[in-house]
């Protein structure tokens, strides 16, 4: 999505084509991705008791140790209405939570376990808790839970 960003595929000039999330006879919404170097990236995302339950995991399928990994999970507000505004004055930053307050009052909170930062974009309407992944050795998967939901 944030495509205005490097990564390092971007800087050897490799292209990483694009893929659509497969969803699941049971509405929930799956994604992953092999990348060059053989690692694979995934996220599930399902709704369970009014909350949106998110997961997010790496498998290392190369022959090197992944360390100090870290991510951005943006929560994208372009197509709701009620939280578009782009500033940070409607936004609480409190690790792990995060939370935006919409036109009308409500709240829509999102928070991940292990969150190493808090932080919202002025010029973009979205707000972020970003989870810290741990090391992750060759031929292992590691992961991470967060969750979405709204208060009034």
């Amino acid at each position: 999505g944030h495509t205005h960003i490097p990564t390092k595929w971007d800087r050897q000039n490799i292209v990483i084509s694009n893929r659509d999330w497969t969803r699941n006879a049971d509405g929930s919404l799956t994604s992953d991705w092999t990348l060059p170097d053989k690692v694979a990236l995934g996220a599930s995302v399902r709704l369970e008791r009014g909350e949106v339950r998110m997961s997010l995991w790496v498998r290392n399928g190369s022959d090197k140790a992944l360390r100090a990994m870290r991510s951005q999970v943006c929560v994208m507000l372009a197509g709701a209405p009620d939280f578009v505004a782009q500033t940070n004055s409607n936004k609480v930053f409190s690790a792990p939570r995060a939370e935006v307050k919409g036109s009308r009052g409500q709240r829509l909170v999102t928070e991940w376990e292990d969150c190493h930062r808090v932080w919202g974009n002025e010029r973009c309407p979205c707000f972020h808790s970003d989870p810290k992944l741990p090391d992750c050795e060759p031929g292992q998967t590691v992961r991470r839970e967060g969750r979405l939901w709204f208060e009034s």
